[in-house]
Order: structure tokens, then C-alpha cells, then sequence
């Protein structure tokens, strides 16, 4: 039975082919209940030709990355559907123009391994994934979000907007981690415009951390940055504060991840 699979498929069409939308029955679909690892590089189009005639519901890691910029990906939503697991941790990595995702599932044994999607190339991604994997993120707990390069700070900072509708998929999310240079980019799309309720984003939130980068790396945060932190979000934490679901800041210079986040 298979249990890996590793695809990489070049791709010899034109970057105009459009994605084929197939119209299947359930009984058409071939389920590949002993697959547990699945990495496939390439481009939509053949991973969507893929995806409408498998199932693999028991997948533990499950890596996609395309070489094209897909418009629409009508399959691939369906295909992580099946994946059996309630997601807690996300990880969104801004490191180009199309960032990548990740989502881990608890462990809850040593014979139930956590479960991982990571999926990256996805261009309008924020709008899409919202779409296609809304009810997947309603249980994650925690969000990382990350963007160590300049120029795609500056491409989020003119995408607020969508971003902050990406945001509103995550209804049960306690912990939000943010790099040390992206917080001004997501202080804006924290920030509650005249008439909109306290809870309208991360409505269960808890807790900011603020990662700090490794002291070899940049130099530990003083007493003057803490506090232009604390005034950058503070239009936020105090309208939480007022209608009783107060967040609380903190500050991480540990340069590992925490275990969710490997």
C-alpha cells in the first residue's frame, strides 16, 4: 500500500492554461487510505487534475508547492477537507510575493502524530484560503505571523484591507506571535475604524508576543521600544479592555520556536 508520495512535475504549458474543472461523483474518487506523507511541486494545474480523483484523509504532512500563481484552486480546498484533524497552530511565513501557510493539528499520542499542511504560491492567498479553508481555521489557537523582508512589509502595509478579512477566519485564536519588525503592519490592521466592535477581529485573543530576533542578531528591546510597542497597539488592547476581554503584551527573545511551530 502506498504510504509516500513525492511528486515534482515540471510544467511545459503556457502560464495562461487554465485550471480544467472537473464534475465528480464520490464514487470516482480513489481514497489513499494508508498515504501519510504527500510533497508535490509544481503547478496547479496538474495538482488540481490530481486532487479531484484522490482522497487521503490520513495524511500527517502534506507539502504543496506551486510554481505558478493560481487564480482559483476549486480541488485542492476539497482535498484538505478530507484530512482527518482539527488545526490549532497556523504560521504564515510573508517571504515573497505568494507567502506560505502552515497548519498543525495537536498530538495527542505517541501514535497520533501531529498532522501538517504547508502549502505556499497561492498569489491572491489571503481572500482564497479564507474561502476554501475558513472552517479549517475557526479551531486554530494559535497564529504566527512573520515578514523579515522590507519590501513585503510594504506590499502587506497596501493590503490591510484583505488582510484584515483573512484575519476574521480565526474566531478561536488565543495567542498571536508576530515578528519584531512586522508588528507596525499588523498594528494597522488591528487598529478598530469609528463604529466597529471591539471583537470584530481575534475575538478570543488573549495574548501578543512580540519574538524578538537572537541577540547575535539584534539587539535586545529597551525600555523606550517597549513602550512605543505598548502605544502602537494600544487603541487595541484598551477597546479590548473596556468591553471586559483584555490582551495582554509580552516579549519573547528565545530565537526557537515554540514546539507548534516547527
Amino acid at each position: 500500500c502506498l504510504r509516500r508520495l513525492q511528486l515534482r512535475v515540471l510544467n511545459l504549458s503556457s502560464p495562461t492554461t487554465s485550471i480544467p474543472v472537473f464534475s465528480m461523483r464520490a464514487a470516482d474518487v480513489v481514497p489513499l487510505l494508508k498515504l501519510t506523507h504527500f510533497q508535490f511541486y509544481g503547478s496547479t494545474t496538474y495538482f488540481e487534475a490530481l486532487a479531484a480523483r484522490l482522497a487521503a484523509p490520513f495524511l500527517q504532512d502534506l507539502e504543496i508547492k506551486l510554481d505558478d500563481y493560481p487564480p482559483t484552486f476549486p480541488h485542492l480546498s476539497r482535498f484538505i477537507s478530507d484530512v482527518e484533524g482539527q488545526f490549532f497552530a497556523v504560521r504564515v511565513d510573508i517571504i515573497s510575493i505568494a507567502p506560505r501557510i502552515s497548519m498543525l493539528t495537536h498530538s495527542h499520542s505517541i501514535d497520533e502524530p501531529p498532522r501538517r499542511i504547508v502549502i505556499q504560491n497561492l498569489m491572491t492567498w489571503s481572500m482564497q484560503i479564507g474561502t476554501a479553508f475558513g472552517a479549517r481555521l475557526t479551531t486554530a489557537e494559535q497564529l504566527f505571523l512573520q515578514c523579515p523582508w522590507t519590501y513585503y512589509r510594504s506590499q502587506f502595509r497596501e493590503n490591510h484591507i484583505t488582510w484584515r478579512g483573512f484575519l476574521q477566519q480565526f474566531q478561536n485564536v488565543k495567542i498571536l506571535r508576530v515578528e519584531r519588525d512586522f508588528l507596525p503592519e499588523v498594528a494597522r490592521f488591528l487598529f478598530l475604524n469609528s463604529g466597529e466592535p471591539p471583537l470584530l477581529l481575534l475575538p478570543a485573543l488573549e495574548e501578543i508576543e512580540l519574538r524578538l530576533a537572537a541577540p547575535s542578531v539584534a539587539p535586545p528591546i529597551s525600555d523606550i521600544e517597549r513602550e512605543e510597542v505598548l502605544s502602537t497597539l494600544s487603541p487595541f488592547t484598551a477597546a479590548r479592555q473596556r468591553v471586559g476581554f483584555p490582551v495582554r503584551i509580552s516579549w519573547n527573545a528565545d530565537p526557537a520556536l515554540p514546539s507548534p511551530y516547527w
